[in-house]
């Protein structure tokens, strides 16, 4: 078997239909849970006189709070993220939590006598609290968080669900499937700047630099893999051409 270069195959986990799913890092996540304390009398005096929106109380009064909330409680929260509790002499802010952030997608599955293969259409976009404990990841709702470089969000608490998990992925997915009896039949999907690949091909190869002069055969080391290629490389497998 000759090198590939480029080439790079993860499999993370084995789910409970007994196939892959394979993640990618694509940016940071900061989620906003919401807190409330209840504050000493030293500083609920500057604001008790005079019920009214924090925004309205004059700057000394505002800086001394948030300095409070900070050496507190180690949050540095936006004012428009603060609330003040009357009843409860509190106060209410977003702790901002930043976790990573990751895309995932199922590898799938090939029947056994490989003429049908299925995979999950799961949620897309996942936080890992502990990256190697998949028990921890939960999904969350991008579309409903806000960014400017669609790298780094900012997340509503509510925007993270608890619905769905790795392990039972079946209860908020869509099961896909297709017809795979050709000889060498492959399907591609992107994750990231990856590609997920099944394939009933053996081999493949390797065009470096988008020359077609510059072919190098690789054996296929699984039917489902990742697969990672060099910005100026491409791969053809079956059918099937893959480049960035």
């Amino acid at each position: 078997m000759l090198p590939i270069v480029g080439l790079f195959v993860s499999f993370l986990m084995e789910t409970a239909v007994a196939s892959q799913v394979f993640s990618e890092d694509v940016g940071k996540v900061t989620v906003l849970q919401n807190s409330c304390s209840v504050m000493p009398h030293r500083v609920w005096k500057r604001f008790e006189a005079s019920p009214k929106p924090l925004k309205e109380y004059s700057p000394e009064s505002i800086k001394f709070l948030m300095t409070w909330v900070h050496s507190t409680h180690g949050v540095e929260s936006r004012l428009e993220d603060m609330m003040l509790k009357w009843d409860e002499q509190s106060i209410c802010f977003d702790r901002p939590t930043t976790l990573p952030l990751k895309k995932v997608a199922h590898g799938g599955s090939f029947s056994s006598d490989s003429t049908k293969f299925s995979y999950l259409e799961v949620p897309e976009y996942w936080i890992a609290p502990k990256e190697d404990d998949l028990d921890t990841w939960k999904n969350v709702k991008i579309e409903e968080c806000s960014t400017t470089n669609d790298v780094s969000y900012r997340c509503p608490e509510s925007a993270v669900k608890d619905v769905c998990s790795q392990k039972d992925l079946e209860k908020c997915s869509e099961r896909i499937e297709m017809d795979s009896s050709e000889d060498f039949w492959t399907f591609v999907r992107r994750l990231g700047s990856s590609h997920i690949v099944a394939t009933k091909a053996r081999r493949g190869s390797i065009i470096r630099n988008g020359n077609v002069f510059d072919i190098k055969p690789v054996d296929i080391p699984e039917r489902i893999f990742k697969v990672t290629l060099t910005s100026t490389d491409m791969m053809s497998i079956g059918s099937k051409l893959l480049k960035n």
